[in-house]
């Protein structure tokens, strides 16, 4: 919407203008709360869910055992969403108290889709607490070709 009204479009043209034309979001959520939720016994078995974050809730997509397989199936399913996008593509790479992992994450979208504007950050303290440390999040939109 900014750079639309920077552009010099009239609010109402702008505000079309930035309606994107595909939106997405998925996570891997990595919490040690998370084992209760899902029927784990003991509080100390850390769960793992890949999830598509919609709305302010969630769809489980899978429960991955290891974190290196979780990482890998988020980019896997990232790939294969984003695949036949035509327009300009926009991510962003999210992740709290894993730097390293969502800076791999940046890295590889980037190589594999140079056209993409790809920024990583990040999550608050305050929402590393509600969503784990290892939570790495991508959300993306798909800017209609023209807008």
């Amino acid at each position: 919407l900014a750079e639309a009204l920077a552009a010099g479009h009239a609010f109402p043209d702008a505000l079309e203008r930035s309606r994107p034309a595909e939106a997405g979001a998925l996570a891997l959520v990595e919490h040690p709360e998370l084992a209760s939720i899902a029927g784990a016994d003991g509080g100390s078995t850390t769960q793992r869910l890949l999830v598509r974050i919609v709305g302010p809730g969630f769809r489980l997509i899978s429960s991955p055992s290891r974190r290196d397989d979780g990482l890998r199936a988020l980019r896997d399913r990232f790939a294969s969403e984003t695949e036949t996008v035509t327009g300009r593509l926009r991510v962003a790479v999210m992740y709290g108290g894993v730097e390293p992992a969502g800076e791999a994450m940046a890295t590889w979208i980037r190589r594999h889709r140079p056209e993409a504007d790809v920024h990583a950050a990040a999550i608050t303290r305050h929402q590393g607490t509600r969503l784990g440390p290892g939570f790495v999040g991508l959300a993306w939109v798909v800017e209609a070709s023209g807008g």
